[in-house]
Protein backbone atom coordinates (compact mmCIF):
# COMPACT_ATOMS: atom_id res chain seq x y z
CA UNK A 1 0.00 0.00 0.00
CA UNK A 2 2.96 2.87 0.89
CA UNK A 3 4.79 1.38 -2.58
CA UNK A 4 1.58 2.38 -4.38
CA UNK A 5 0.54 5.63 -2.59
CA UNK A 6 4.37 6.57 -3.90
CA UNK A 7 3.63 5.79 -7.30
CA UNK A 8 0.73 7.44 -7.09
CA UNK A 9 0.64 10.85 -5.38
CA UNK A 10 3.54 12.61 -7.35
CA UNK A 11 1.79 11.75 -10.62
CA UNK A 12 -1.31 12.29 -9.49
CA UNK A 13 -0.58 15.63 -8.71
CA UNK A 14 1.69 16.19 -12.31
CA UNK A 15 -1.35 15.32 -13.68
CA UNK A 16 -3.57 17.67 -12.25
CA UNK A 17 -0.82 20.95 -12.95
CA UNK A 18 -1.09 19.60 -16.78
CA UNK A 19 -4.89 20.09 -16.74
CA UNK A 20 -5.17 23.50 -14.66
CA UNK A 21 -2.25 25.75 -15.96
CA UNK A 22 -3.76 29.17 -15.13
CA UNK A 23 -6.27 30.25 -11.93
CA UNK A 24 -7.63 26.88 -10.88
CA UNK A 25 -4.10 25.25 -9.59
CA UNK A 26 -4.32 25.57 -6.20
CA UNK A 27 -8.13 25.07 -5.83
CA UNK A 28 -7.74 21.64 -7.71
CA UNK A 29 -4.98 20.72 -5.98
CA UNK A 30 -6.60 21.54 -2.35
CA UNK A 31 -9.89 19.21 -4.07
CA UNK A 32 -7.92 16.65 -4.17
CA UNK A 33 -5.81 16.66 -0.82
CA UNK A 34 -9.12 17.25 0.43
CA UNK A 35 -10.25 14.10 -1.17
CA UNK A 36 -7.85 12.16 0.53
CA UNK A 37 -8.31 12.79 3.92
CA UNK A 38 -12.10 12.46 3.85
CA UNK A 39 -11.12 8.93 2.70
CA UNK A 40 -8.38 8.28 5.31
CA UNK A 41 -11.13 10.18 8.10
CA UNK A 42 -13.94 7.24 6.85
CA UNK A 43 -10.89 4.19 8.05
CA UNK A 44 -14.01 3.72 11.38
CA UNK A 45 -16.20 1.82 8.65
CA UNK A 46 -13.58 -0.91 8.64
CA UNK A 47 -13.50 -0.93 12.39
CA UNK A 48 -17.39 -1.35 12.13
CA UNK A 49 -17.13 -3.90 9.36
CA UNK A 50 -14.78 -6.00 12.13
CA UNK A 51 -17.54 -6.35 14.93
CA UNK A 52 -19.37 -8.33 12.60
CA UNK A 53 -16.97 -9.77 10.45
CA UNK A 54 -13.54 -11.43 10.56
CA UNK A 55 -11.15 -8.66 9.87
CA UNK A 56 -9.70 -9.69 6.41
CA UNK A 57 -13.63 -8.97 5.21
CA UNK A 58 -13.06 -5.23 5.33
CA UNK A 59 -9.79 -5.00 3.65
CA UNK A 60 -11.27 -7.62 1.08
CA UNK A 61 -14.20 -5.09 0.37
CA UNK A 62 -12.11 -2.11 -0.02
CA UNK A 63 -9.82 -3.91 -2.40
CA UNK A 64 -12.13 -4.94 -4.34
CA UNK A 65 -13.56 -1.60 -4.52
CA UNK A 66 -10.23 0.03 -5.21
CA UNK A 67 -9.45 -2.48 -7.97
CA UNK A 68 -12.57 -2.08 -9.73
CA UNK A 69 -12.05 1.88 -9.83
CA UNK A 70 -8.90 1.06 -10.86
CA UNK A 71 -10.22 0.04 -14.24
CA UNK A 72 -12.46 2.71 -14.50
CA UNK A 73 -9.79 5.23 -14.36
CA UNK A 74 -7.89 3.23 -17.09
CA UNK A 75 -10.39 3.67 -19.61
CA UNK A 76 -11.24 7.27 -18.23
CA UNK A 77 -8.56 8.72 -17.51
CA UNK A 78 -6.33 10.21 -19.85
CA UNK A 79 -3.21 13.02 -20.41
CA UNK A 80 -3.49 16.32 -20.52
CA UNK A 81 -3.85 17.82 -24.54
CA UNK A 82 -0.96 19.63 -25.03
CA UNK A 83 -1.15 23.14 -25.31
CA UNK A 84 -0.23 24.67 -29.04
CA UNK A 85 2.19 27.70 -29.47
CA UNK A 86 4.11 26.87 -26.56
CA UNK A 87 6.76 29.33 -25.35
CA UNK A 88 9.23 28.06 -23.30
CA UNK A 89 11.61 25.57 -24.48
CA UNK A 90 10.90 22.56 -22.04
CA UNK A 91 7.41 22.55 -22.94
CA UNK A 92 7.89 22.83 -26.46
CA UNK A 93 10.67 19.38 -25.33
CA UNK A 94 7.65 17.86 -23.49
CA UNK A 95 4.88 18.37 -26.78
CA UNK A 96 8.08 16.81 -29.11
CA UNK A 97 8.35 13.36 -26.85
CA UNK A 98 11.90 14.21 -25.99
CA UNK A 99 12.49 11.54 -23.41
CA UNK A 100 13.12 12.01 -19.51
CA UNK A 101 15.64 10.64 -17.56
CA UNK A 102 16.03 10.71 -13.97
CA UNK A 103 19.50 11.13 -13.77
CA UNK A 104 18.97 14.48 -15.45
CA UNK A 105 15.95 14.99 -13.39
CA UNK A 106 17.62 14.48 -10.28
CA UNK A 107 20.95 16.93 -12.20
CA UNK A 108 18.47 20.03 -12.27
CA UNK A 109 16.31 19.27 -9.09
CA UNK A 110 19.46 19.31 -6.61
CA UNK A 111 20.92 22.40 -8.49
CA UNK A 112 18.13 24.48 -8.27
CA UNK A 113 18.34 26.16 -5.18
CA UNK A 114 14.51 27.19 -4.83
CA UNK A 115 13.98 23.67 -4.67
CA UNK A 116 16.09 22.82 -2.31
CA UNK A 117 15.05 25.58 0.06
CA UNK A 118 11.60 23.93 -0.34
CA UNK A 119 12.43 20.60 0.05
CA UNK A 120 14.03 21.73 3.50
CA UNK A 121 10.95 23.70 3.86
CA UNK A 122 8.40 20.69 3.51
CA UNK A 123 11.18 18.63 5.77
CA UNK A 124 10.67 20.52 9.04
CA UNK A 125 6.67 20.89 8.30
CA UNK A 126 6.84 16.85 8.00
CA UNK A 127 8.71 16.72 11.34
CA UNK A 128 6.12 18.34 12.97
CA UNK A 129 3.45 16.74 11.06
CA UNK A 130 4.64 13.24 12.00
CA UNK A 131 4.74 14.13 15.18
CA UNK A 132 1.33 15.50 15.73
CA UNK A 133 -0.19 12.46 13.82
CA UNK A 134 1.92 9.91 15.99
CA UNK A 135 1.42 11.48 19.85
CA UNK A 136 -1.24 13.84 19.78
CA UNK A 137 -3.69 11.43 20.73
CA UNK A 138 -1.27 10.56 23.63
CA UNK A 139 -0.51 14.12 24.12
CA UNK A 140 -4.14 14.49 25.06
CA UNK A 141 -4.36 11.26 27.33
CA UNK A 142 -1.72 12.57 29.03
CA UNK A 143 -1.78 16.05 29.66
CA UNK A 144 -5.85 15.88 30.32
CA UNK A 145 -6.32 12.78 31.88
CA UNK A 146 -8.61 11.32 29.20
CA UNK A 147 -10.12 8.21 27.72
CA UNK A 148 -8.34 6.69 24.86
CA UNK A 149 -11.13 6.59 23.11
CA UNK A 150 -11.95 10.60 23.45
CA UNK A 151 -8.21 11.58 23.27
CA UNK A 152 -8.05 9.38 19.76
CA UNK A 153 -11.38 11.49 18.67
CA UNK A 154 -10.27 14.65 19.50
CA UNK A 155 -6.82 13.82 18.03
CA UNK A 156 -8.35 12.83 14.65
CA UNK A 157 -11.87 12.57 13.84
CA UNK A 158 -12.07 16.40 14.99
CA UNK A 159 -9.14 17.33 13.02
CA UNK A 160 -10.09 16.32 9.50
CA UNK A 161 -12.70 19.02 8.85
CA UNK A 162 -10.48 21.91 10.04
CA UNK A 163 -7.71 20.18 7.33
CA UNK A 164 -10.96 20.35 4.71
CA UNK A 165 -11.35 23.52 5.34
CA UNK A 166 -8.05 24.79 5.45
CA UNK A 167 -7.11 22.83 1.64
CA UNK A 168 -10.07 24.31 0.08
CA UNK A 169 -9.71 27.45 1.69
CA UNK A 170 -6.32 28.00 1.27
CA UNK A 171 -6.68 26.91 -2.41
CA UNK A 172 -9.66 29.30 -3.10
CA UNK A 173 -7.45 32.84 -1.70
CA UNK A 174 -4.34 31.82 -3.60
CA UNK A 175 -6.52 31.59 -7.16
CA UNK A 176 -8.01 34.42 -6.12
CA UNK A 177 -4.88 36.62 -5.29
CA UNK A 178 -3.00 35.42 -8.22
CA UNK A 179 -4.80 37.04 -10.62
CA UNK A 180 -3.31 40.39 -9.23
CA UNK A 181 -0.01 38.98 -7.55
CA UNK A 182 1.60 35.89 -9.40
CA UNK A 183 3.45 35.23 -6.01
CA UNK A 184 0.18 34.45 -4.03
CA UNK A 185 1.09 30.25 -4.28
CA UNK A 186 4.34 31.09 -2.22
CA UNK A 187 2.88 33.97 0.16
CA UNK A 188 -0.58 32.43 1.12
CA UNK A 189 1.19 28.99 2.82
CA UNK A 190 3.92 32.18 4.20
CA UNK A 191 0.89 33.52 6.02
CA UNK A 192 -0.27 29.88 7.20
CA UNK A 193 2.95 28.96 8.25
CA UNK A 194 3.13 32.06 10.34
CA UNK A 195 -0.58 31.30 11.59
CA UNK A 196 -0.29 27.85 12.17
CA UNK A 197 2.90 27.17 14.56
CA UNK A 198 1.74 30.02 17.04
CA UNK A 199 -1.10 27.97 17.55
CA UNK A 200 0.67 24.37 17.52
CA UNK A 201 2.82 26.16 20.71
CA UNK A 202 -0.17 27.44 22.25
CA UNK A 203 -1.90 23.99 21.80
CA UNK A 204 0.56 22.09 23.73
CA UNK A 205 1.19 24.82 26.32
CA UNK A 206 -2.23 25.85 27.67
CA UNK A 207 -3.38 23.80 30.07
CA UNK A 208 -7.12 24.21 29.17
CA UNK A 209 -8.63 21.16 27.13
CA UNK A 210 -11.14 23.31 25.01
CA UNK A 211 -8.34 26.00 24.32
CA UNK A 212 -6.01 23.55 23.47
CA UNK A 213 -8.14 21.32 21.08
CA UNK A 214 -9.12 24.70 19.51
CA UNK A 215 -5.81 25.94 18.78
CA UNK A 216 -4.59 22.85 17.30
CA UNK A 217 -7.92 22.52 14.80
CA UNK A 218 -6.65 26.08 13.78
CA UNK A 219 -3.16 24.71 13.29
CA UNK A 220 -4.64 22.19 11.37
CA UNK A 221 -6.55 24.47 9.00
CA UNK A 222 -4.15 27.00 8.75
CA UNK A 223 -1.19 24.34 7.85
CA UNK A 224 -2.94 22.60 4.81
CA UNK A 225 -2.17 26.76 3.39
CA UNK A 226 0.64 24.72 2.60
CA UNK A 227 -0.40 21.43 1.24
CA UNK A 228 -2.83 22.75 -1.45
CA UNK A 229 -0.26 25.06 -2.64
CA UNK A 230 2.78 22.93 -2.69
CA UNK A 231 2.85 21.68 -6.19
CA UNK A 232 1.63 24.82 -7.92
CA UNK A 233 5.19 26.26 -5.88
CA UNK A 234 7.01 22.83 -7.85
CA UNK A 235 5.37 24.61 -11.07
CA UNK A 236 6.97 27.99 -10.28
CA UNK A 237 10.28 26.81 -9.68
CA UNK A 238 11.15 23.26 -11.33
CA UNK A 239 11.32 22.33 -14.53
CA UNK A 240 7.80 21.18 -16.10
CA UNK A 241 9.03 17.88 -16.97
CA UNK A 242 10.32 17.19 -13.60
CA UNK A 243 7.35 18.04 -11.39
CA UNK A 244 6.61 14.65 -10.26
CA UNK A 245 10.20 14.03 -10.10
CA UNK A 246 10.25 16.65 -7.30
CA UNK A 247 7.21 16.39 -5.44
CA UNK A 248 8.45 12.40 -5.03
CA UNK A 249 11.70 13.22 -3.58
CA UNK A 250 10.53 15.91 -1.17
CA UNK A 251 7.76 13.30 -0.25
CA UNK A 252 10.40 11.06 0.79
CA UNK A 253 12.68 13.36 2.53
CA UNK A 254 10.34 14.63 4.18
CA UNK A 255 8.73 11.30 5.29
CA UNK A 256 11.84 10.15 6.27
CA UNK A 257 12.70 12.56 8.70
CA UNK A 258 8.70 12.59 10.18
CA UNK A 259 9.42 8.97 10.79
CA UNK A 260 12.65 9.29 12.51
CA UNK A 261 11.13 12.52 14.27
CA UNK A 262 8.29 10.47 15.81
CA UNK A 263 10.76 7.42 16.47
CA UNK A 264 12.86 10.07 18.67
CA UNK A 265 10.25 11.69 20.41
CA UNK A 266 8.91 8.45 21.61
CA UNK A 267 12.30 7.58 22.93
CA UNK A 268 12.41 10.97 24.80
CA UNK A 269 9.14 9.97 26.12
CA UNK A 270 10.34 7.01 27.29
CA UNK A 271 13.47 8.67 28.83
CA UNK A 272 11.38 11.02 31.22
CA UNK A 273 10.91 14.30 28.75
CA UNK A 274 7.52 16.00 28.99
CA UNK A 275 5.63 15.20 25.48
CA UNK A 276 4.54 18.96 25.80
CA UNK A 277 8.23 20.02 25.74
CA UNK A 278 8.83 17.91 22.66
CA UNK A 279 5.70 19.48 20.80
CA UNK A 280 6.58 23.46 21.80
CA UNK A 281 10.04 22.99 20.95
CA UNK A 282 8.80 21.57 17.36
CA UNK A 283 5.86 24.09 17.16
CA UNK A 284 8.92 26.85 17.66
CA UNK A 285 11.15 25.26 14.70
CA UNK A 286 8.16 25.17 12.70
CA UNK A 287 8.25 28.92 12.56
CA UNK A 288 11.62 28.72 11.27
CA UNK A 289 10.71 26.93 8.20
CA UNK A 290 8.83 30.00 6.52
CA UNK A 291 12.14 31.59 5.86
CA UNK A 292 12.65 29.01 3.15
CA UNK A 293 9.72 30.17 1.36
CA UNK A 294 10.62 33.54 1.71
CA UNK A 295 14.24 33.03 0.12
CA UNK A 296 12.05 30.95 -2.64
CA UNK A 297 9.88 33.64 -3.48
CA UNK A 298 13.11 35.69 -3.39
CA UNK A 299 14.76 33.45 -5.70
CA UNK A 300 11.92 33.30 -8.57
CA UNK A 301 11.43 37.06 -8.49
CA UNK A 302 15.29 37.42 -9.14
CA UNK A 303 14.50 34.75 -12.06
CA UNK A 304 11.32 36.66 -13.42
CA UNK A 305 13.30 40.09 -13.55
CA UNK A 306 16.59 38.54 -15.33
CA UNK A 307 13.74 37.01 -18.03
CA UNK A 308 12.02 40.39 -18.41
CA UNK A 309 15.61 42.26 -18.94
CA UNK A 310 16.48 39.11 -22.19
Amino acid sequence: MGLSEACYLPAALALIMDYHKGSTQSRATGIHQAGMIVGGSLGFLGALMTEHHDWSFAFSIFGVIGVAFTLVVMLVLKEAPKTENLPDKTEQQEKSGEKVAFMDALKHLFTNKSFIYLAIFWGIVGIFAQLEAAWLPTFYQEKFNLTQTRSGFLATACLSPAQVAGLLLGGFIADWWSRRNKYSRISIPIIGIVIAAPCAFLGSFIPVLWAAVGFFLMYGMFRMFVDTNLMPIICATVDSRYRATGYGMMNMFTTVLGGLAAFIAGHLRDGGYDIRLIFMAMAATLTVSAVFLVLIKRDVKKKDAAAIQQ
